[in-house]
């Protein structure tokens, strides 16, 4: 009886924990996009890529990602959202629109 008791409480810590992380993974991602290119963090992982460095814009899961031209290396953004998204594509060539559904699916495109 007292291990059962000692194993939920366990759990219960553990799945608080990771709650924690998650949420502040979450809460400290940030994108930044200016003339000089696009600079991310996402929790511990951070990077930044010049317009220069970039090659295209491609799907990456369920966000998008940068391929580096010299390497043709995909480097994931923590996130996308329709404004930086819209934002990408100006500056680089768009997804397909297939892609695009994928990103943002027909039930929310509501205003783009």
């Amino acid at each position: 009886m007292l291990w059962d008791i000692v194993g939920v409480i366990l759990f219960v810590a553990f799945a608080c924990w990771v709650c924690v992380m998650v949420s502040w993974t979450i809460w400290t991602s940030r994108i930044d996009v200016d003339d000089r290119g696009v600079r991310w963090k996402g929790g511990k992982e951070e990077g930044a890529m010049t317009w220069d460095e970039i090659g295209s814009l491609v799907l990456d899961g369920t966000t998008v990602g940068l391929v580096e031209k010299a390497s043709a290396k995909i480097r994931s953004l923590p996130f996308v959202s329709r404004p930086l998204y819209r934002e990408l594509s100006q500056r680089l060539n768009p997804l397909k629109p297939g892609e695009e559904e994928i990103l943002f699916p027909a039930s929310t495109n509501v205003k783009r």
